[in-house]
């Protein structure tokens, strides 16, 4: 039987260690990209105009700062009565009594899952399914408890018939 969440003992889900590795060698290659960047131009002959080469070196430069850094910082942590998930970018925590409810949404290469606050102007927290995170039962079960919305938006258009094509 699985621990419950209590004030003392949050839920943490990291992603797996394939994604934590490709996020490293990716952030690599981009600071690796910078440093070949910032040589070739800085040896060529078209040192006069910097700009450019300087925006695209500083550019993989921070990509690759993010990817590195994310592969450490990426989370999702239940406790008690809020969730917060770090990302690559940014970091967001919603109390339970906040959240609206889910939104499943497709992504290039997953599922993701969006918890929508009631309040408009906070922001929705995005679960990508492409970290690979190991949820467990905990988590399954309070995700599920949530509000459904895009079963309840599908019921509203069903019961006024208008379904998509592909929905009936």
């Amino acid at each position: 039987m699985e621990p419950s969440i209590t004030t003392g003992n949050p839920r943490i889900y990291l992603p797996s260690h394939g994604w934590k590795v490709a996020s490293v060698i990716v952030g690599c290659c981009q600071i690796g990209l910078a440093a070949f960047l910032t040589f070739i131009f800085l040896t060529g002959d078209h040192r006069a105009d910097l700009a450019i080469p300087c925006y695209l070196a500083t550019t993989c430069l921070i990509i690759g700062v993010i990817f590195i850094r994310g592969a450490s910082k990426v989370s999702v942590t239940l406790y008690a009565d809020a969730i917060r998930v770090h990302g690559l970018v940014f970091s967001t925590t919603l109390q339970f009594d906040e959240i609206l409810g889910k939104r499943r949404r497709q992504g290039k290469n997953s599922t993701h899952t969006l918890l929508i606050p009631k309040d408009k102007r906070r922001r929705k927290i995005i679960i990508k399914g492409s970290y690979s995170m190991n949820f467990d039962d905990t988590y399954n079960n309070w995700l599920a408890s949530l509000p459904d919305l895009d079963a309840i938006e599908k019921e509203k258009r069903r019961a006024a018939g208008k379904l998509h094509i592909w929905e009936q």
